[in-house]
């Protein structure tokens, strides 16, 4: 990516836009496999890709779940035990290419119309959790009529700019790279990308909310997260210390945080 960004940005730019809409898939840990084998499993279709929507039933209130980039529904494993033991009805989404999925590239707009089935099949959602770029999925699916009493989002990046920026710094790809991946995603999907950005629709709707970030996250500064709040004035700021990008959805105190803030009537 180095050598394709000092020759030529074009081939550079198609190398990174390969790269950026392809997840990478992990191995589901053994420690995934009870929640995932206590779910209910509904195979959904968008219309134009295949996901898979986990759901635990039970009597309180509905909880929508959305995993991030190379992520999976059933990472959010500690969070959901301890919802559904409290009662919560909880669903998590597996976006397309992501988990057992067959497909190989996706975006952040399939995962917002996985939410919009999702919805359309169960109704609507008490409330709202994402992970990362899950949180900015929930975010562009307010424009969808989602509506949550509340919003909780964790290591969730500040705008895709900063998505892109990131991405681009990672590959060793250069900021003219940066720059024709935005534009790549402007003209393809027929948007501005301030207007599907999590700050911007944060102070658009400004729901009641809960900004989960560590201060050793590796994958999005905590930077984005005061940003993000300052932005959000009805969220409230939680930054946690030693728990990185994904350690932070098992770590007792955080979910203890979210389960307080999400009333149960």
């Amino acid at each position: 990516m180095s050598f394709l960004s000092s020759v030529s940005t074009p081939l550079a730019t198609r190398l990174a836009l390969n790269l950026f809409f392809t997840p990478l898939k992990f191995p589901i840990p053994k420690r995934e496999n009870a929640i995932r084998e206590t779910a209910v499993q509904h195979h959904l279709n968008t219309g134009k890709s295949d996901f898979t929507l986990f759901e635990w039933k039970n009597t309180g209130p509905k909880v929508l779940l959305v995993h991030g980039w190379s992520g999976r529904a059933s990472q959010f494993f500690k969070i959901i035990e301890e919802l559904h033991k409290k009662g919560y009805h909880v669903f998590s989404i597996e976006a397309p290419a992501h988990g057992k999925s067959k497909q190989k590239k996706t975006h952040m707009l399939e995962f917002v119309d996985c939410i919009e089935v999702a919805q359309s099949k169960f109704g609507q959602f008490d409330f709202a959790i994402g992970h990362s770029l899950g949180g900015m999925a929930i975010f562009n699916s307010l424009l969808r009529n989602l509506s949550p009493h509340k919003i909780v989002v964790i290591g969730t990046p500040v705008s895709i700019h900063s998505v892109v920026n990131d991405f681009c710094e990672k590959v060793k790809a250069t900021p003219k790279v940066a720059n024709r991946i935005i534009e790549t995603i402007e003209n393809r999907y027929s948007m501005k990308v301030e207007d599907a950005s999590t700050d911007d629709l944060a102070a658009r709707f400004n729901p009641q909310g809960m900004i989960i970030h560590d201060t050793e996250d590796q994958d999005i500064s905590v930077e984005q997260a005061k940003e993000l709040a300052k932005k959000w004035p009805n969220a409230q700021l939680v930054i946690t210390q030693g728990l990185g990008h994904r350690k932070v959805l098992m770590d007792q105190k955080v979910i203890d945080s979210i389960i307080g803030f999400l009333p149960l009537t």
